[in-house]
């Protein structure tokens, strides 16, 4: 419902379009009057704008019915990205998930998914603030929104300005190559749901921390973490997870 409804897109997955009509019309969607579209790619195009520029109504109805009464108007946004991926955003956009990552000169690392899009004040303030010690410095990149936290409570700052490496004595060097490594890591996975993107950062989290370890050792660290598990999660409760970040209301 969430990307249907509200951005307006299937999900982005690797699944063919056969596949992705067939998974949505298992969550319960009424789309029988589509199937006969998905041969050809181009007249699924054409004809699916045909079915808003000619003003089927009752194609239209139809498919209302099944995102459950929304507007006409969010039922022709639908029609019309239904057929295709929508094409991505360039830039930072709700389709991105913005996650906050900080290391500090002892190599402690802070990693969390946050938001939809671009960072806020109130997100720093929530998520990594709590975390920070009397002589804490902060060095950012040049983002306005870590000036108006370090200003609020009163935290030494110092952001180095776009397209520069350095400021005096500080670099991002450090967290750039963090992010390097969240990258790499990320890629073995194809792409990640956003359900989940939690828990890959916590498994990234602990892979990072234990990097200096032999396999045998982190193995064994494994085992050991899970034979003293003694709450267990319920495989319903695991795969209906609630998203974990801020949505900014995007969400039905």
């Amino acid at each position: 419902m969430f990307f249907l409804g509200t951005l307006g897109r299937m999900p982005y997955t690797h699944l063919t379009f056969e596949k992705k009509i067939e998974y949505v019309e298992k969550q319960g969607f009424d789309i029988d009057f589509l199937h006969r579209y998905i041969k050809n790619e181009e007249q699924n195009k054409a004809e699916l704008l045909d079915y808003v520029k000619l003003g089927d109504l009752k194609s239209q109805e139809k498919f209302s019915n099944a995102l459950n009464g929304m507007d006409t108007k969010k039922i022709i946004e639908v029609l019309n990205t239904l057929h295709e991926q929508q094409k991505k955003k360039r830039g930072i956009s709700n389709q991105q998930v913005c996650c906050l990552s900080c290391v500090d000169t002892n190599n402690n690392h802070f990693l969390q998914s946050v938001c939809v899009g671009r960072i806020q004040p109130i997100h720093i303030e929530q998520t990594l603030v709590p975390h920070f010690t009397e002589d804490t410095v902060l060095v950012t990149d040049s983002h306005r929104a870590y000036k108006t936290v370090a200003n609020r409570y009163k935290i030494p700052l110092n952001q180095i300005p776009s397209g520069k490496h350095t400021s005096g004595g500080f670099h991002l060097g450090h967290i750039n190559g963090y992010h390097h490594n969240i990258s790499d890591f990320m890629y073995l996975y194809h792409g990640v749901s956003s359900k989940f993107l939690d828990y890959y950062l916590a498994l990234f989290y602990w892979v990072e921390k234990n990097k200096g370890k032999t396999y045998l050792e982190q193995a064994y660290d494994i085992i050991t973490l899970l034979a003293n598990q003694t709450k267990k999660i319920p495989l319903d409760k695991f795969k209906y997870k609630p998203i974990s970040f801020d949505m900014k209301r995007l969400a039905i």
